[in-house]
């Protein structure tokens, strides 16, 4: 199945999720087998975003992953997005 969704809706509920997706940042519209129709950090976004919903009370997810950033930006900025409100 495609990230999350073969266990969507089924109740289950994970104490640990591991992510090492594959991924590689290549340019906007690139469509090749590590980087899916989206070609940027949309996957590895997809995968961070998409974990908390699955976590038991106290569970902990960790992913590896890539995404893009200029010298004049926070690292860490869109990760703190991506995580914002899931507690």
């Amino acid at each position: 199945g495609s990230m999350y969704d073969p266990v969507e809706g089924d109740g289950a509920g994970f104490d640990t999720i591991i992510a090492n997706p594959p991924f590689v940042i290549a340019p906007s519209g690139s469509n090749t087998a590590l980087t899916g129709a989206h070609g940027d950090a949309s996957f590895t976004e997809r995968a961070v975003r998409g974990g908390p919903r699955f976590l038991r009370d106290g569970g902990f997810a960790t992913v590896l992953g890539n995404w893009g950033h200029t010298a004049d930006r926070d690292w860490e900025s869109p990760i703190r997005s991506w995580v914002a409100g899931t507690g």
